[in-house]
């Protein structure tokens, strides 16, 4: 059997550079790719159904517009295949009136809304007061995109029944139409991609529907941040990897989603479509998106030599290795960007256990397998096993630190003996049930060599 670390499913012609920026992608990582497309389709399932071929990874850009790819879905689920955007958190992301509600609840700002039941649930409805929306408000049915089935200038209750009849399975929302304030003569509506913990805030022009990418001198000027903390707010909400979102801010102050979440996304390269988004953004989308894949590979087998990545670096004030005074040394924790939601939650544990990496340390058996702690004289001789030096055959550090604050993919602490470019390999919350010994039994040197350490 061949196994595929990524299976593309994609039936839109003008996918196809992002296609190939995603195949030169995976090729780099040395990831094998399948593409299932409307010409391919049948012979993928025929293959994966004789057991021929399977894949690790599926992801789906094509199965919300072209039912037979739901068999390639199927099988996927069948066979606890892992998902970029899975399928059933992307099937509650398509439906704007479940995200309305699950926005609402989590605190986002949403333009005023009335949500309808479809015609099959009530054919016949009350009128409703329409005066809240304005004298001009937008009807959606709660599915599809690219504006199909959307009427932007509704006036009257007859357009309303008049839209219900088009999609009579689908509820419908109506929405109050929104103003956004000018920034320097320039509209603040923003469309705001998500990618696997990266977040792409672009300006939106409304009429030619093309992107400028935020810079981080306008994020900072006009204070837009909260662009990246809704974005993010939205990708847990959602649970999806990839996605774009529209952003307003409007006169009061508040930034109002617009538009939901979009999904699958529209990924055209700029440089071939004036409306596409910008070629690099595009390219940095498949290099996370493959790393993400990159990360579902099977481990190595037993005995086998084991590759870790860092996730992160240390930032300390402290650039070579001492043997005291690090209980008051603040430091900072920066993840990967991609990581970066992982740290959510963390804020809730007052201590927080850091494994990293002693890069600056070499070990050699005939000085280190037997020492004294230190090099003390004081210290008995004893197995690196048997004590904390930094000098290993794996030189893996782990220390319980406080936390002192999150910001966005920034951990600061207190008490981490790690200096400057240390390498970060995990963050683990501290669970005094797993973390904490009752009455430890340690010798009566340890006492002494901790004197003055933290």
């Amino acid at each position: 059997m061949t196994h595929y670390d990524l299976c593309l499913a994609w039936n839109w012609e003008p996918d196809a550079d992002f296609v190939a920026l995603l195949a030169a992608a995976c090729c780099s990582r040395g990831l094998s790719l399948l593409q299932a497309t409307p010409d391919s389709l049948t012979d993928v399932l025929r293959l994966l159904d004789a057991g021929e071929i399977a894949f690790r990874v599926l992801f789906d850009r094509a199965s919300d517009s072209d039912a037979r790819f739901n068999a390639l879905v199927q099988w996927a689920e069948e066979h606890a295949v892992d998902c970029i955007n899975p399928h059933e958190q992307a099937r509650r992301a398509w439906d704007k009136a479940a995200m309305h509600a699950a926005f609402v609840q989590a605190g986002l700002h949403t333009p005023y809304t009335i949500i309808l039941p479809s015609c099959e649930e009530q054919p016949v409805l009350p009128t409703v007061d329409l005066g809240p929306l304005g004298e001009r408000f937008t009807i959606k049915p709660a599915h599809g995109g690219g504006g199909e089935g959307v009427v932007n200038e509704a006036a009257s209750w007859e357009q309303v029944l008049a839209a219900r009849q088009e999609r009579p399975g689908d509820r419908y929302l109506l929405q109050a139409h929104i103003a956004p304030v000018l920034l320097d003569a320039r509209q603040a509506w923003f469309r705001v991609i998500y990618c696997t913990g990266k977040v792409y805030p672009c300006w939106w022009d409304i009429g030619t529907h093309v992107y400028t990418p935020v810079t981080r001198s306008e994020e900072g000027r006009y204070g837009l941040a909260p662009l990246r903390e809704m974005a993010a707010t939205i990708a847990c909400l959602s649970g999806l990897d990839l996605f774009s979102t529209e952003i307003a801010l409007i006169a009061d102050g508040r930034y109002t989603v617009v538009d939901y979440v979009n999904d699958p996304i529209d990924l055209r390269l700029q440089s071939r479509a004036c409306d596409g988004v910008p070629d690099a953004i595009v390219r940095d989308i498949a290099e996370r998106l493959t790393a993400l894949v990159a990360a579902h590979r099977p481990q190595p087998p037993e005995g086998t030599t084991v590759t870790l990545r860092p996730i992160g670096v240390v930032r300390s004030p402290v650039t070579d290795p001492v043997d005291e005074g690090w209980g008051n040394v603040i430091s900072e924790i920066h993840l990967d960007e991609a990581l970066a939601a992982g740290l959510q939650g963390l804020e809730q544990f007052s201590h927080v256990i850091v494994v990293f990496l002693m890069h600056r340390s070499a070990f050699d058996p005939a000085a280190h397998l037997v020492r004294r702690p230190q090099g003390r004289a004081d210290m008995p001789e004893v197995g690196i096993f048997a004590q904390r030096a930094k000098y290993r055959p794996n030189p893996i550090g782990v220390t319980v630190v406080e936390r002192v604050g999150i910001e966005r993919n920034v951990l600061r602490v207190r008490g981490l003996d790690a200096i400057d470019g240390t390498p970060v390999l995990d963050i683990k919350p501290y669970f005094p049930p797993y973390d904490r010994v009752e009455q430890p039994v340690t010798p009566e040197w340890v006492a002494r060599l901790m004197e003055g350490y933290f």
